[in-house]
């Protein structure tokens, strides 16, 4: 009798801790799930942020970009100009122009 209350105690106790063993690991599982779900969060709301930044980043540069190549373009343009009027100088003889207009 002593020894079949032991046997009974010992199953009773292993079930438990079957139990135990099976929520632990539930818990476990359900902790890994909820850290995933954190980390995909933030890894969304990183990729959100960098795309906005991306955006404002874009804008502020098309903003500035047109009037840094207007200024770059009017100073091309004087300087191809100057350009080609000293080409036309050095090939065109002043005589021969002067005698063209009489």
């Amino acid at each position: 009798e002593f020894s079949q209350r032991v046997m009974t105690k010992t199953r009773t106790l292993n079930d438990d801790l079957e139990d135990l063993t099976f929520s632990a690991g539930a818990a476990d599982l359900k902790l890994r799930n909820t850290f995933n779900q954190f980390l995909m969060l933030s890894q969304s709301q990183f990729i959100e942020n960098r795309v906005y930044d991306d955006e404002e980043e874009d804008e502020s540069k098309r903003a500035s970009v047109p009037k840094r190549e207007e200024k770059d373009m009017v100073t091309r343009f004087k300087e191809a100009l100057s350009s080609g009027m000293g080409a036309l100088s050095m090939y065109t003889p002043p005589a021969a122009s002067e005698e063209e207009d009489s």
